[in-house]
């Protein structure tokens, strides 16, 4: 759907701008909606990794660490490329 390109693209925007809490949020935000199934895992999974990549990114303060926090509940965080360095940031 066209709301989820503008999304999409909205948080690629906010990542090229380093405002990368920001881009987190909003990647994380799209990950977690399946509009209808009509998105396929794969890619809910990429825009999940690229939520860890911005979080991880982000200036330390409390929204980074809600941030990590909600992302480290999500029950699929375990299948993304940089689960250990997400697993790092936050337990530490």
């Amino acid at each position: 759907p066209l709301q989820l390109r503008h999304k999409v693209c909205h948080a690629r925007i906010l990542d090229s701008k380093r405002r990368f809490q920001e881009a987190a949020t909003m990647y994380f935000d799209v990950s977690q909606q399946t509009y209808g199934g009509q998105i396929a895992t794969e890619d809910l999974k990429m825009l999940l990794e690229m939520a860890v990549v911005c979080a991880i990114l982000a200036p330390a303060g409390p929204q980074r660490s809600r941030c990590l926090a909600a992302l480290w509940k999500d029950e699929r965080i375990s299948t993304v490329s940089n689960y250990e360095i997400l697993k790092k940031v936050y337990l530490e």
